[in-house]
């Protein structure tokens, strides 16, 4: 015997000794050292004799006796001297033996046949898992598996989380439409994406952001960009752009395509606009379920040139004369130029100088009676291409030359326009 083990008895031994009363004898001792060394291992059996058709009580549970781990019932397959029997297990005799009566009152009362401590247990000892040949085909399943899975999520990436991602591209800075007149313009929208995309578009909103002889940036379109925010509102009629029903959603453009998409309408006054074009590109189906589709948005700049038009406003304050820019727009070529003149009335002691920028002027004519002061003159302009912008300078001298002087002259000056060939007559 080990010396651990033979230290353990001992100690159970003397502890046992204690506690039996002097009338026990060594041969109860060693019994009762037996027990307690198996019950710290082993559970005490009990088994009772009961018929085949045996059934627990209603409302019996184990919980009811302190110690009694579990029941069963096991019933012969053939019929012999014992049909059937109760067994159950204790954590220990003693626990046993305080609810013996108890306890086979509460099955009925059948017969005590046996009861003792299990000895010994063996159980089948589990291969290691390399050895299992099930379990080894299980884990290659299992890492097959996930191997497809990585493989079809890597294919099919794209389709499951990509956003819609595109560029667009505009063809001018300015799309230039003449007054009056349909027009139809395009830009051009590729998928730089991981996936094929569709697209949805939302009408276009138009606003009017200038006179086109009026701008104060001549020739430069508005940054429509910064323009936006909320303050563009949906198309109108007498917005001067009346869109018409073009397609609002593209089918699937393929990775590289570029798709052209077109803006129509009718021309209806001269100005420049802003056309905001707002978007949705089609993103993959895992994340348009949880963020939706990828918003795109675009500004195009639109002119509306009239045949011929122009505006006149202060340049600069010289010393004794106003120097003013006048703006001619030609929405139409005129290869011959056009006939201008101005009209100052009302101003005393202001007239005409010269005109810079022009084939041809005459004289300035200047009529000095007094309350009936007009200044005038007449100037032929180099020929003026379709949709150009032509920028002439005219002097006025003036008794009193201040920026608010030359303002206050600048609103009395009359400009008209005549055909080229009037002027020589």
């Amino acid at each position: 015997m080990r010396p651990r083990e033979d230290a353990r008895l001992r100690s159970i031994y003397h502890g046992v000794l204690r506690r039996l009363r002097r009338s026990v004898g060594p041969g109860d001792a060693e019994r009762h050292v037996r027990e307690a060394s198996a019950s710290e291992s082993f559970p005490y059996v009990v088994e009772y004799d009961v018929p085949l058709d045996f059934a627990f009580p209603p409302g019996f549970t184990c919980g009811d006796f302190r110690g009694l781990r579990f029941c069963e019932v096991l019933a012969a397959s053939s019929m012999g001297a014992t049909p059937a029997k109760v067994v159950a297990f204790w954590r220990d005799r003693e626990s046993f033996d305080r609810q013996a009566s108890i306890f086979a009152s509460a099955l009925g009362g059948p017969p005590l046949i046996w009861q003792g401590y299990q000895d010994r247990v063996q159980t089948r000892v589990k291969p290691k898992w390399w050895k299992n040949t099930a379990a080894v085909y299980l884990g290659a399943v299992h890492v097959v598996a996930v191997l497809g899975t990585g493989e079809a999520l890597r294919t099919h990436y794209a389709e499951l989380f990509a956003p819609g991602d595109i560029h667009i591209y505009a063809k001018d800075a300015q799309y230039d439409v003449l007054d009056g007149q349909p027009f139809r313009f395009t830009y051009k929208v590729r998928n730089i994406g991981a996936a094929k995309t569709a697209l949805s578009l939302a009408p276009p909103r138009v606003r009017h952001v200038g006179d086109t002889e009026a701008s104060r940036a001549p020739g430069g379109p508005p940054d429509c960009a910064s323009l936006r925010a909320s303050e563009l509102g949906p198309s109108a009629p007498r917005s001067g752009l009346a869109l018409g029903d073009d397609v609002r959603s593209v089918p699937d453009i393929t990775v590289g395509e570029i798709e052209e998409i077109s803006i129509s309408g009718l021309a209806s006054g001269a100005g420049r606009y802003c056309l905001a074009v707002d978007g949705k590109a089609e993103s993959g189906v895992v994340r348009r379920l949880i963020l939706g589709d990828s918003q795109f948005r675009t500004d195009l700049s639109v002119r509306v040139w009239s045949p011929i038009g122009y505006d006149l406003r202060l340049a600069r304050v010289g010393r004794d004369r106003c120097w003013y820019r006048i703006l001619v727009s030609s929405g139409v070529a005129f290869p011959d130029g056009v006939r201008m003149s101005a009209d100052l009335p009302a101003v005393p002691g202001a007239a005409f100088g010269f005109v810079q920028g022009v084939a041809d002027a005459r004289q300035p004519r200047t009529i000095s009676t007094p309350g009936a002061e007009v200044s005038g003159l007449d100037w032929l302009t180099h020929p003026l291409e379709a949709k150009q912008d032509t920028t002439l300078m005219l002097d006025v001298r003036a008794p009193t030359v201040t920026e608010r002087a030359c303002t206050e002259i600048s609103e009395k000056i009359k400009l008209r326009h005549f055909g080229a060939k009037e002027f020589s007559q």
